[in-house]
């Protein structure tokens, strides 16, 4: 079986620490980083997210929003 993908809304300081940690467990991680600031879209490709138009998001297994 595939690991699951997990797609990430609101992808800042808390979405992509998260995001490393289900990188870190083999799922793959996507987000859309379309109008996202320079040190957002850096962030979230260090933390291993793929970036993805929004309209495939919902491809993910599972969609997080992780707001403040």
């Amino acid at each position: 079986m595939p690991p699951p993908s997990v797609g990430i809304v609101a992808q800042g300081a808390m979405g992509t620490a998260i995001a490393q940690r289900l990188v870190k467990h083999g799922a793959r991680v996507v987000t859309c980083l379309e109008g996202r600031s320079t040190a957002s879209r850096a962030r979230a490709l260090a933390a291993g997210m793929d970036d993805v138009a929004l309209d495939r998001l919902i491809d993910a297994d599972f969609v997080l929003s992780i707001v403040p």
